[in-house]
């Protein structure tokens, strides 16, 4: 049997986690829906995670995993630590621990989780992993040991910071209590504890710990601590005050505490499990959720994934599951399951014949469709029409290919057709429609039309080429072939001209002569091929091939051109100038050079200005590139030449142009030849200024070699809203004749790449039709306003109309983009109401000219397109305004009050200060000021006013205030009395009923102790001690008050109420017995409580009768009486003396020299 078992064990049939697949089912086919919902099902002890694996991406993989219970890093996670087999975090800092010495791992309440105990160590960063101000700390603990009260020694579950020092956080047992302390920067503690006695070896609980320095988190105010979900039992140490914490340590010890602030290292001898911290204060619901999950039975759990864009294809799946215990399993089988949603798929259409050429009346067009489909391909069906579709069944001829076919009648036309197929289960397609057209063609080509240069001795007849002319129409065509060389060309051997008739579907070569030039030259030819039909048009009509003839006497020939020279510049511009010299003869040129002759103060920064070439070899190219500066103070104003020449052993050139240089505004220069009528900089004789404009026209000519060029326009300045984007264009042009530019593309560089899109990518710009390009930028709503200087270049190929390659160009132009935080409608519609609100203030006879000078600066911010800063001085515009007339308002009122204080003889020397201080602060236009000022004077009025004129008052109103006093003082000494009983009587009941509820207590806490075994023998007699010594302070308070009530009564009176209270509770007494014993109304623990508490307040009764009859005479009541009467005859006499001394002396003096208010009024002064 022992054997059997083993046997079974080791096959996984005895596994403790088995996985059950639910969905898909096995085999199932999904032909509506590319959406697949796995779900599978496990059973274990304690099913700790599932992972889904299938192939969908076509290799057998882990796809993804759900986990039960385990907490989930969300939005407001710092850090969140698993611990299962590592010690690697998710963080919003860094995640690794900084040490991890000696941690192991163990079986926990999710998987596993980090032992700390002996010497071992874990810390983290705290950089971006906690927040000083608020959050929450959150972990699963068992500890070792079981909690004893007072033998257990201090044990640190978590520490930033320790004993010893401020801004620190703990966590940690400290005897039969958890304890949650911040130290602030003074080192001043704030704690929270609960009693942990319950906590035995072994067990797990679950601890939180939030804090909000300057909030309220709930019971505890600053500061709360959670015990498995609940607060309960917390006890509190100032908490409730505001705590500062300024610098916290950069490592956070899990499981011990720092040597260096602790005094020693307390190590938690305990397993940690899902320690997860929040920049959030966790709410009491939030933190019992978690604990709950902790406790949730997972001996079957189910998971449920959904994956959508599921193409077509056939998928097998399976579940692997997790238990605490690490066993591990799969289901016993895989599912499979196959999608074919998509209809077949054309991979390629075409049919024969092909070209238009070949495509006339009476054809027979042959169709041929590449398909493929999951499921296979069931019907193609070929429809075709000229005016009414029909339908033509195709044919499988191998693999994935079908074949249809169709005729077209003898008069041609216009026909269409498209394919129609569907799959096995029904799923149906049909192609795009292909239009064709049968008709007669007129066409022709011909090849090359670019010979390139071609090279001959002067005065010679040589060899330009083979032109091929191929008629690929359906009918013949005439062709005349002309040129516009000066000297004979033969075609031939036909001279000058060649025309000649062409038959259908054939082709002719031309060879073509050409007489050279009888000047070393270098010159374009163009061939001319006209197409001709007696009743058709060709196509095309017109062609031109074209030559560059080269024509040399012998030896070297250089040819120099002025590549880029602007023709405009001004006084301190850098300018770049390019030249470049070709030797057009047929050999090469010895010791060539290439120079620039610049005029006067034309400073070379970089390159040469004599640039040594060496030898240049027959049709080669050599530039000569340099970068020149013109100095204000010697490049004078006006029209010069700029020459550039080259020379070599036996041939030389040269070419010039002219520039207008004209004087600088902006370079805080008055320059050579410059007067203050062309030249900002220059001084004004007598003052005024004058601006001339100078038109400078300049001309040449000749022939040039072929050149290429791109340019860029666009707006200079690009406004763009946050959260918004905008869109411009850009035009590229093609700057010379006879070129082409391709493969032309713009970068933009200056702001985000991610943010700017360019379309389109690539492009191609022939001379005369400029290109269009959209440029879109977006400004993300975090964007703060600013100005970003873009630049903006444009690069490609240089070639000839013919395709020859020439160079590359580029152009590079600066855009000023600025990004505002508010549009432009909504800072104008501000501008605009902070003007009208100014308009309405002037109505109304204010001096606005301070909020004048604040709205002409937003009108300046608005023209410069800062309307963030335009539309906030507009704002404060109207903020000012509210001031304002706040402020004036408190001032009239404040006029009002003084006038009728004045009439009224009342003296208001602060109200009057703060009354001035207002209206000068009002005058210069400080209205915020103005506005306290005024109610600070409202607040000193109200004071002032409420102290009228003593002596007037007096004088006025005396005989009324003796005899109001009179009857005040003989009223409040009886009145006195009368509280005085009754406020002992009230505090003599409160400590009965206190009494009461202390023997309640005393009693609850027996049970608790003797009978539920609750709490131990420790706690119940500390809780015993304090009963009892309340009741003792209880029963002193009592003689004490009864003593008072005498005294201030009477003993006659006490006794007589004594001995009526006593009466009453034997009536209760009597009452109670008649319930208990012949009504049977109360049980009979209600009956025994309620005699023994009736029994010791009747004993209390007769005790104090006995205290009163023995320490109290009739003697003493009428001492107390008489003494009370004196001293209201004394008070009567000392007011009548200070009324006597005030009318004697006629005048009160109130003093306000030192007021704070004169201070406050002299420091503004």
């Amino acid at each position: 049997f022992l054997f059997l078992f083993f046997i079974l064990f080791s096959s996984g049939v005895l596994a403790q986690v088995n996985v059950t697949l639910v969905n898909p089912e096995n085999g199932y086919i999904f032909i509506n829906t590319t959406n697949i919902t796995f779900n599978c099902t496990a059973t274990g002890d304690a099913v700790y995670n599932i992972t889904l694996y299938h192939n969908l991406t076509g290799a057998w993989e882990a796809n993804q995993t759900q986990v039960f219970g385990e907490f989930v890093w969300d939005t407001d996670s710092l850090l969140l630590c698993h611990y299962n087999g590592d010690t690697e975090c998710s963080a919003n800092g860094s995640g690794a621990a900084t040490n991890n010495a000696s941690v192991g791992f163990e079986d926990a309440v999710f998987f596993q989780g980090a032992t700390v105990n002996d010497t071992d160590i874990l810390t983290y960063a705290t950089a971006n992993n906690f927040d000083k101000n608020q959050g929450t700390i959150e972990f699963w603990v068992r500890t070792t040991y079981a909690i004893d009260a007072g033998s257990q020694e201090d044990r640190w579950f978590f520490a930033i910071g320790g004993e010893y020092v401020g801004d620190s956080y703990e966590i940690y047992v400290a005897s039969d209590h958890l304890v949650f302390k911040i130290k602030d920067v003074n080192e001043n503690d704030h704690w929270i504890e609960s009693n942990i006695l319950n906590w035995q070896a072994g067990e797990w609980h679950h601890v939180a710990a939030v804090w909000d320095l300057d909030g309220d988190v709930g019971n505890g105010e600053k500061m709360e601590l959670y015990i498995d979900g609940t607060a309960d039992n917390s006890n509190y140490d100032t908490t409730g005050v505001n705590i500062y914490v300024e610098n916290i340590a950069s490592n956070m010890f899990i499981g011990s505490c720092d040597v260096g602030s602790c005094g020693n290292q307390y190590v938690a001898d305990a397993t940690f499990d899902e320690l997860r911290i929040s920049k959030t204060v966790k709410t009491q619901a939030e933190i019992n959720e978690s604990y709950q999950k902790g406790l949730e039975d997972r001996s079957w759990v189910s998971a449920t994934w959904n994956v959508s864009g599921v193409g077509d294809g056939y998928y097998v799946w399976n579940c692997l599951a997790y238990d605490n215990d690490s066993e591990s399993n799969w289901s016993l089988n895989n599912f499979s399951f196959s999608v074919d949603v998509s209809p077949p798929r054309f991979n390629d259409i075409y049919h024969a014949p092909n070209s238009t050429d070949d495509v006339d009346p009476g054809s027979e067009i042959n169709v041929t469709v590449n398909l493929t489909d999951f499921s296979g391909v069931d019907t193609v069906i070929l429809q075709w029409k000229e005016t009414v579709w029909n339908n033509v069944t195709m044919v499988n001829i191998g693999g994935d290919l079908w074949r249809g076919g169709f005729s077209i009648d003898v008069t041609g036309g216009n026909y269409s057709y498209r394919i129609w197929a569907n799959d096995t289960h029904s799923i149906a397609n049909t192609s795009q429609t292909i239009n064709i057209t049968a008709e007669w063609d007129y066409t022709w080509n011909a090849t090359p039309l670019d010979f390139g240069t071609v090279h001959g001795k002067i005065n010679t007849i040589g060899n330009l080429g083979m032109l091929r002319i191929n008629n690929t129409g359906d009918d013949p065509l005439e062709f005349t072939l002309t040129h516009n060389w000066p000297l004979n060309v033969y075609f031939n051997g036909s001279a000058n001209t060649l025309s000649f008739y062409l038959e259908n579907k054939s082709e002719v070569d031309i060879n073509i002569t050409i007489q050279f030039s009888s000047l070393d030259s270098e010159s374009s030819m163009v061939i001319n091929i006209n197409a001709s039909h007696g009743s058709e048009t060709p196509e095309p009509v017109f062609r031109q091939a074209t030559a560059l003839i080269n024509s040399y006497s012998g030896g070297p020939y250089l040819d120099v051109s002025l590549v880029t020279l602007p023709t405009t510049v001004y006084q301190s511009q850098t300018i770049n100038l390019s030249a470049k010299v070709k030797n057009i003869g047929n050999e090469t040129g010895n010791e060539t050079w290439l120079n620039w002759s610049l005029p006067t103060g034309w400073s070379v920064l970089s390159g040469n200005s004599s640039y040594y070439i060496g030898n240049l070899s027959s049709g080669n190219v050599a530039w000569n590139n340099i970068t020149v500066r013109l100095s204000p103070e010697t490049a004078s104003a006006g029209v010069f030449t700029v020459y550039a020449n080259s020379s070599c052993n036996g041939s030389s050139d040269s070419e010039s142009e002219t520039v207008v240089v004209r004087c600088s505004n902006s370079d805080g220069v008055c320059g050579a030849g410059c007067t203050y009528t062309n030249d900002d900089d220059c001084t004004v004789p007598g003052g005024g200024t004058t601006t001339v404009k100078e038109e400078v026209r300049v001309g040449g000519g000749g022939v040039k070699e072929q050149r290429y060029g791109v340019s860029l326009s666009f707006p200079e300045r690009i406004d763009i809203y946050r959260g918004k984007e905008s869109v411009f264009t850009a035009i590229v042009s093609n700057t010379e004749e006879g070129s082409v530019i391709e493969n032309c593309s713009l970068s933009v560089t200056g702001y985000p790449q991610i943010h700017i899109t360019i379309s389109p990518s690539s492009f191609r710009v022939e001379h005369g039709k400029p290109k269009s390009v959209e440029i879109r930028i977006f400004a993300p709503n975090y964007t703060s306003y600013g100005e970003h200087l873009l630049k903006i270049q444009v690069k490609g190929n240089g070639k000839t109309v013919g395709g020859e390659e020439g160079e590359e160009v580029k152009d590079t132009k600066n855009v000023l983009l600025v990004i505002h935080g508010v549009e432009e409608n909504e800072t104008l519609e501000s501008i605009e109401k902070a003007e009208n609100e100014i308009n309405r203030l002037k109505e109304m006879g204010f001096d606005v000219s301070r909020l004048e000078e604040i709205v002409k600066e937003a009108n300046k911010s608005f023209t410069k397109w800062d309307y963030d800063s335009a539309k906030r001085l507009a704002e404060r515009i109207l903020e000012e305004k509210e001031y304002l007339l706040k402020a004036h308002q408190v001032i009239k009122e404040l006029e009002n009050k003084i006038k009728k204080a004045e009439n009224n003889g009342i003296e208001l020397n602060e109200t009057l200060v703060m009354y001035e201080l207002a209206r000068a602060a009002f005058s210069r236009g400080d209205y915020k000021r103005a506005e306290e000022r005024g109610n600070d004077a409202l607040l000193a009025y109200a004071i002032e006013s409420a102290t009228p004129n003593l002596h007037l008052f007096l004088y006025r109103y005396w005989f009324v205030i003796i005899t109001i006093v009179l009857v005040v003082v003989f009223s409040s000494v009886f009145l006195k009395r009368k509280l005085y009983i009754l406020w002992v009587r009230k505090q003599l009941e409160k400590l009965k009923i206190e009494e009461r509820e202390i023997r309640k207590l005393m009693k609850n806490l027996q049970k608790q102790h003797f009978e539920e075994k609750s709490i131990s023998k420790s706690e119940y007699y500390r809780m015993m001690y304090v009963y009892e010594k309340r009741l003792a302070d209880i029963k002193k308070l009592k003689a004490k008050f009864s003593s008072k009530l005498i005294g201030a009564f009477g003993s006659k009176s006490i006794l007589k109420s004594l001995k009526e209270e006593e009466k009453r509770i034997k009536e209760i007494m009597e009452d109670t017995q008649l319930k208990y014993f012949h009504m049977q109304s109360i049980s009979r623990s209600s009956y025994l409580e309620t005699m023994r508490a009736l029994r010791e307040e009747l004993l209390d009764i007769k005790m104090r009768i006995k205290e009163i009859v023995s320490s109290m005479g009739e003697k003493e009541k009428w001492k107390y009486r008489i003494k009370e009467a004196g001293l209201a005859v004394v008070f009567v006499f000392l007011l009548s003396s200070l009324f006597g001394a005030v009318c004697v002396k006629g005048d009160l003096i109130i003093g306000t020299e030192n007021s704070s208010l004169q201070a406050i009024h002299q420091a503004e002064n």
